[in-house]
């Protein structure tokens, strides 16, 4: 793929009923599928508000469901990192798109489903790239998205980069963060 700043990759989800079928979300350009085990890429994300992707899901029960995470959330100033406009979500493979909100996180670095009902959504949301925000934090989705509720917030400057749902109690989510203002 290209080299440049602008074309990284910023993550692959493999479809798990066909795994001919892969996406890839990359941090300034939208999101690409392919059918043929990467030999090529279609673009599935140009019409959509923003194209920076900091992460993809794909649900495991129903891989035509996929949920985009816009805004990488590994910025620095110097990378370009443009920021998002919320969390889509995809009921048919990438042909179309819907916004479910968290327009405002502006950077979100992981979704994950609870694997015992998908429909229980959490976004870890980085927040502004240049300066303090109370869209950081944990948010929750009981019903694939439609609404969401903030329910871990540290501060207005520690964004929340990563989760984890355990394997065995998807009670337990275990949320990286760190706190830290970033300065073009």
């Amino acid at each position: 793929g290209p080299i440049n700043i602008g074309g990284r990759i910023t993550d692959l989800v493999l479809d798990p009923s066909n795994q001919t079928t892969l996406y890839a979300g990359t941090a300034s350009g939208g999101i690409f599928k392919s059918t043929n085990v990467g030999n090529s890429w279609t673009p599935i994300f140009d019409n959509e508000g923003a194209m920076s992707i900091g992460n993809l899901t794909i649900d495991p029960q129903n891989p035509q469901t996929l949920y985009a995470g816009t805004g990488e959330a590994n910025g620095s100033f110097d990378s370009a990192a443009f920021p998002g406009d919320g969390v889509y979500k995809t009921t048919d493979g990438g042909m179309t798109w819907e916004n479910t909100g968290l327009e405002n996180t502006e950077h979100i670095g992981r979704i994950v489903l609870d694997p015992s009902n998908t429909e229980r959504v959490f976004v870890a949301a980085a927040g502004t790239l240049y300066g303090k925000s109370t869209e950081r934090g944990v948010y929750r989705s009981s019903n694939g998205g439609t609404d969401w509720e903030q329910v871990l917030f540290i501060s207005d400057s520690t964004a929340v980069i990563d989760l984890a749902i355990h394997p065995n109690n998807p009670s337990i989510i275990f949320a990286a963060s760190w706190e830290r203002l970033r300065y073009p």
